[in-house]
């Protein structure tokens, strides 16, 4: 069931590639504390687009991604410790460095063809 909005997804991103640039995103939603249950969280697929427009076909939004500050971790273990790289940034890191979460949520980046690592924003203040 999963599936069919991910594949909805790049199908709408293979078809208006020429209106598309750069890396894809993924949002993740519904996480408060310690990742345990990625099972709880929602996702949403975010592509960058080189112009406003946008055609909806496909039942997609369009919405933006925050600008503002973010902690980066790359991660070359995706999706093995997703969970550990989320709580390790949004827990010690973010004491150790003593910044605040935005209240966007955590977000990655993904290059699937250029790279098999991740990259993860967290938003701070």
């Amino acid at each position: 069931m999963a599936q069919l909005p991910v594949k909805r997804f790049l199908e709408w991103r293979k078809e208006r590639l020429q209106i598309c640039s750069g890396p894809f995103y993924a949002v993740l939603h519904g996480l408060s504390g310690p990742v345990t249950a990625l099972g709880d969280a929602r996702i949403d697929f975010c592509a960058p687009l080189k112009s406003a427009a946008f055609i909806n076909t496909c039942g997609l939004l369009c919405k933006t991604i925050p600008a503002g500050r973010c902690a980066l971790l790359r991660s070359a273990c995706f999706p093995i410790a997703l969970g550990d790289d989320i709580s390790y940034l949004g827990g010690v890191w973010l004491l150790q460095n003593g910044e605040q979460r935005r209240s966007f949520p955590v977000f990655f980046g993904l290059e699937p063809e250029k790279s098999a690592a991740i990259d993860i924003y967290l938003p701070i203040r």
